[in-house]
C-alpha cells in the first residue's frame, strides 16, 4: 500500500511541475484578445452550434489583416455576409463523426473502437487558434473536445 502511496505522490508532484512550467510559458493571447469586435461578432451570431468552434478555428492569413479587412468589409457599402467572410478567412475545424461501435460489443472492445477518435497527434502553435500545443500525443475525453481538457482528459 506504501508503494501505491509513493506513485501518487510522484505523479502530484510531476502534475504540479508541470502546471508551473505551463503557468510560466509565454501564452499566445486569447482569440477574444486578438480579433476583438470580429470575435465578439461571430461569437454573438449564433452562426456555430458549438460556441468553441470559432476559437479553434485557424487563420489563413496574420489576425491583424483579417481584422484590418473585417472592420473595411463592415465600413463598406457592399452586402456582407459573416459567413462567408469567416469561410474565406479560417479553417474551420472538423466535426467528430460518432464510430459505429456495436452496442453488443464487451468493455474492451468498446475502448479499442473509441481510441482512433479520441487520440490526437502533437500539435504545432498557430497564431491566432486557441489550441495550445502539447509536444505528444494525447487523449481527448470525447464529444465536442478536440485539445485536453485539465482532469477531463487526465482521468
Amino acid at each position: 500500500m506504501l508503494q501505491g502511496k509513493n506513485i501518487f505522490v510522484q505523479l502530484g508532484i510531476s502534475m504540479i511541475v508541470l502546471f508551473m512550467t505551463m503557468a510560466q510559458a509565454q501564452l499566445p493571447p486569447a482569440p477574444d484578445t486578438i480579433y476583438g469586435k470580429l470575435f465578439e461578432d461571430v461569437q454573438l451570431s449564433g452562426m456555430f452550434r458549438d460556441s468553441k468552434t470559432f476559437s479553434d478555428a485557424i487563420p489563413q492569413k496574420t489576425p491583424a489583416s483579417i481584422v484590418k479587412d473585417y472592420e473595411a468589409w463592415k465600413a463598406s457599402a457592399t452586402p456582407f455576409s459573416l459567413a462567408e467572410f469567416i469561410g474565406a478567412n479560417f479553417i474551420l475545424p472538423a466535426e467528430q463523426v460518432a464510430l459505429d461501435i456495436p452496442k453488443t460489443a464487451n468493455v474492451q472492445a468498446h475502448v479499442h473502437g473509441l481510441w482512433p477518435m479520441l487520440e490526437r497527434s502533437s500539435d504545432k502553435l498557430v497564431f491566432g487558434s486557441s489550441l495550445l500545443p502539447l509536444p505528444y500525443a494525447y487523449i481527448v475525453p470525447g464529444g465536442r473536445f478536440r485539445e485536453i481538457y485539465y482532469w477531463d482528459s487526465y482521468f
